[in-house]
């Protein structure tokens, strides 16, 4: 069953008659969605159910790891020796366009999986939601458009939906969505000193790129959700 791509939906709990004017009836449980209205240019309003950016971003974030795990096993068959070249510098990839799109399809996963990590925990704040905190009244569009991922989830989510903080009832998983907040943070404000080695031979994204869980960096975004009270189907 595909994951549930609509933002706001339910049940019947009691049939619907047929309307005046030729309305479908509806039994009992049939799923009913919060219909908005989206501005088409050159065609005007045309109404849908209101979607769940959260599912928009994961799923593409799935296809793009999917596809960069194939690339890195790929990457990784091929690897050789060179000559001539310098101490610690033995073993090259003998196929670089390759290794570029692994990277590019990671990279872009990793983007995605934030984008809907946080969209996850945005969805999950209700309207009307005011968290009086130390630092002032955080009301929901506050929160949305200035607080950080980690408070999000730690401080906000628990208290908006009554769950247990992640992070101390399941450290594994708020530990991976922390993994999927660095990497991400280091991607998309790459800084000279992670995109490049140097003479140091520090760690780089791109190594990090090598030895991430790059699903598991997809999954745990529908599990925070899960954990949180998000129906996903």
């Amino acid at each position: 069953m595909r994951t549930q791509r609509r933002r706001w939906i339910s049940t019947l709990a009691s049939a619907l008659p047929a309307g005046p004017q030729g309305q479908p009836s509806h039994d009992v449980g049939a799923m009913i969605a919060v219909i908005d209205l989206v501005d088409v240019p050159d065609i005007g309003n045309v109404s849908m159910a209101v979607p769940r950016p959260s599912m928009l971003l994961l799923e593409p974030a799935i296809t793009h790891m999917i596809r960069a795990g194939r690339l890195r096993d790929a990457a990784k068959k091929q690897i050789g020796k060179g000559k001539w070249i310098q101490l610690g510098f033995e073993l090259r990839f003998t196929n670089e366009e390759l290794v570029y799109d692994f990277f590019g399809e990671a990279m872009a996963g990793v983007i995605l999986a934030h984008a809907a990590l946080d969209n996850v925990l945005n969805e999950l704040v209700p309207k009307g939601f005011v968290h009086n905190s130390k630092d002032g009244e955080w009301n929901r569009e506050r929160i949305e458009k200035s607080m950080g991922l980690e408070r999000k989830l730690t401080e906000i989510a628990p208290i908006a939906t009554g769950c247990p903080n992640v992070r101390d009832a399941n450290v594994e998983l708020f530990d991976q969505a922390m993994r999927l907040k660095v990497l991400r943070d280091d991607i998309g404000h790459a800084k000279l000193d992670r995109g490049y080695g140097g003479p140091e031979s520090r760690r780089t994204i791109f190594s990090d790129l090598f030895s991430a869980d790059l699903l598991g960096l997809t999954r745990c975004v529908q599990e925070v959700g899960e954990h949180y009270g998000l129906e996903w189907r």
